[in-house]
C-alpha cells in the first residue's frame, strides 16, 4: 500500500481528502503519507468511483491485470475515452442515437487517425498484403443491419474470389473448388 500511495502522491501530488474503505491498512498508509489529509471511510462514499470503473475491472480480469504502469495507463485511458464516448461528453456524433454514437464517433475520427498513421513497410513488386488488400472490409462502420447487408454480397465476392489468403499459399478460395463434371 506505502509503494501505491507514494507513486500516486508523485504522478498526481497531494490531495486534501482521500475516500477509501475501512481497511486498517490504508488508514496506516494515509496517516503517515497525508497526516492533513481528511480519511474518508463512509460506507457509500466510494460507489461512485466503483461503479464508473466497474466496466474496466470486468474488462482486466480476464487480461489477470495489468504488468506495468505503462500498460495501465494506456487501458485506463483507452477504456475512460470509449466511455466518455458513449456519454455523449465529447463534441463527437452529437446527431447519432446513442446505439450509434460509437460508430459515428469512429468514422468522424478515421480522417485523423488515418492521416496520423506511420507508413507501412515498402511494398514488394507493387503488391499489396492480404491484410492491406481486405482493409477495406474491416474500416466500414455500418451504422444498422440495413447498410450492412447491403454491402455484404461485395465483401463477400471480394473475400471467395479476389482476396489472397496467405494458408492457400496466396491463392482465393475459389481457386480451391472443383467445378463440377
Amino acid at each position: 500500500m506505502r509503494t501505491f500511495f507514494t507513486a500516486a502522491l508523485t504522478d498526481h501530488g497531494h490531495s486534501s481528502e482521500v475516500i477509501t474503505d475501512r481497511a486498517p491498512a490504508l488508514a496506516n498508509v494515509i496517516e503517515e503519507l497525508l497526516p492533513a489529509a481528511l480519511h474518508n471511510t463512509g460506507r457509500y462514499e466510494n460507489n461512485r468511483v466503483e461503479c464508473d470503473h466497474r466496466r474496466l475491472k470486468a474488462r482486466l480480469r480476464p487480461m489477470r491485470g495489468v504488468k506495468t504502469n505503462r500498460t495501465a495507463s494506456v487501458v485506463i485511458r483507452g477504456h475512460a475515452f470509449i466511455q466518455n464516448l458513449r456519454r455523449g461528453q465529447y463534441e463527437l456524433a452529437v446527431d447519432a442515437a446513442p446505439p450509434f454514437r460509437l460508430a459515428t464517433a469512429f468514422n468522424e475520427l478515421r480522417p485523423a487517425i488515418c492521416s496520423a498513421k506511420a507508413p507501412g513497410p515498402p511494398r514488394q513488386h507493387g503488391l499489396r498484403s492480404s491484410n492491406q488488400q481486405s482493409q477495406s472490409a474491416y474500416v466500414t462502420t455500418y451504422l444498422n443491419n440495413d447498410q450492412h447487408a447491403a454491402a455484404l454480397p461485395t465483401w463477400q465476392k471480394i473475400y471467395n474470389t479476389e482476396r489472397a489468403h496467405t494458408a492457400l499459399e496466396g491463392r482465393p478460395p475459389i481457386s480451391c473448388v472443383v467445378p463440377p463434371t
